[in-house]
């Protein structure tokens, strides 16, 4: 089997007894999706844990859709300070898979970067081979997070799916150079708000490649 998809928004406690084991099985695994929504876990499901407790199990995978819904809110809330689902999440995922090709990220969970070191030199994030990137729930830091070629380095994205709103917000309205880099290759562009129907100028300048809107 290489494509196995899990959905379910009703709360489970199963994760590690029964969803866990059941994909680390799944040795020929090339598309995971998992959409569940957890609780009664005393720890987050982060980057460290993907990596350690699922990823090295799977050498053949390389698209992985991850949508966590977590149920016991005030939990998280006192866990989400130590594990921040942000740049530490994405660099493993970079380095656990180089080959991947299609991203999708829902995470609705407030990320605050105030505890990050802001002196700190970081590695760029790189997907140098990923095309298809979508982003629901999303704040701008997000946003900011995959397009500012600073921060991360995708030379090949052609299919891009995010909210108007955060697009125009972390460009500076298609101007600002840094988000240039990882948007000129994009030749279909979704937006998951509805946008403005006449754009700038400055819009095309940014997506030089720009085929499709939707």
């Amino acid at each position: 089997m290489n494509y196995f998809s899990l959905s379910s928004y009703r709360p489970t406690k199963e994760y590690d007894t029964y969803i866990l084991p059941l994909i680390r099985q799944m040795k020929h695994l090339e598309e995971l999706m998992l959409s569940i929504n957890v609780y009664g876990r005393s720890t987050l499901i982060d980057g460290i844990h993907l990596e350690n407790e699922m990823l090295i199990y799977l050498p053949k995978l390389q698209i992985f859709r991850l949508d966590l819904i977590y149920f016991h809110y005030h939990v998280i809330k006192m866990i989400y300070r130590v594990y921040p689902f942000t740049y530490e999440f994405f660099l493993r995922i970079a380095r656990a898979f180089p080959l991947i090709t299609e991203l999708t990220v829902l995470n609705n969970r407030v990320y605050n970067n105030t505890d990050e070191n802001t002196n700190q030199i970081k590695s760029i994030v790189e997907f140098h081979h990923l095309t298809f990137l979508t982003i629901h729930f999303q704040q701008d830091i997000y946003v900011e997070q995959f397009l500012v070629n600073t921060n991360t380095y995708i030379p090949n994205l052609i299919n891009l799916t995010i909210s108007y709103d955060n697009l125009a917000t972390v460009t500076n309205n298609f101007t600002r150079h840094s988000t240039r880099h990882n948007c000129s290759k994009v030749e279909i562009l979704k937006f998951t708000t509805c946008p403005i129907t006449v754009h700038p100028k400055e819009f095309y300048l940014h997506f030089p490649c720009l085929e499709l809107i939707r």
